[in-house]
């Protein structure tokens, strides 16, 4: 994923919720490059209205692709890895997954995706062996 010095802002279009975000609206995650090479991260959504935000932080592991980074979230003190699954060579979307392929997340410039693309996806991540059973749809209440 390339980022600038300026921040990357996505709409979460498709994910598997977790306990923080279940039943999210209005999803969005804005990536900002730190001077050390880290990420900040802040996912901002909305439930029953109440805006909630999270931080984490994402440390890219050293390869050639830069595509597997370890996250540490700040309310909790544990690290997970993320696997760039996918990237749109304009950098239209994302795909983020973890290694156990339980978990995975669509993120967008946009709010809204082709709907052609987003099952396109889809078909992908099944194919990689992504769990799709869990995986929800985020609502944005203005696109």
């Amino acid at each position: 994923m390339l980022i600038s010095k300026s921040s990357w802002d996505n709409g979460l279009i498709a994910f598997t919720p977790t306990f923080v975000d279940e039943g999210a609206e209005d999803g969005v995650k804005t990536y900002r490059l730190r001077e050390d090479g880290n990420i900040d991260i802040d996912y901002t959504f909305s439930i029953n209205e109440e805006l909630e935000s999270h931080r984490q932080t994402g440390i890219v592991q050293p390869d050639q692709s830069n595509a597997k980074w370890r996250l540490k979230y700040n309310w909790l003190l544990s690290f997970d890895y993320y696997l760039i699954v996918e990237l749109d060579p304009e950098y239209h979307y994302t795909v983020i997954g973890v290694p156990s392929r339980s978990f995975v997340w669509i993120m967008s410039r946009k709010k809204k995706m082709d709907e052609v693309l987003l099952k396109e996806i889809f078909t992908r991540l099944k194919e990689k062996g992504y769990d799709l059973e869990k995986f929800e749809r985020m609502k944005f209440r203005s696109v």
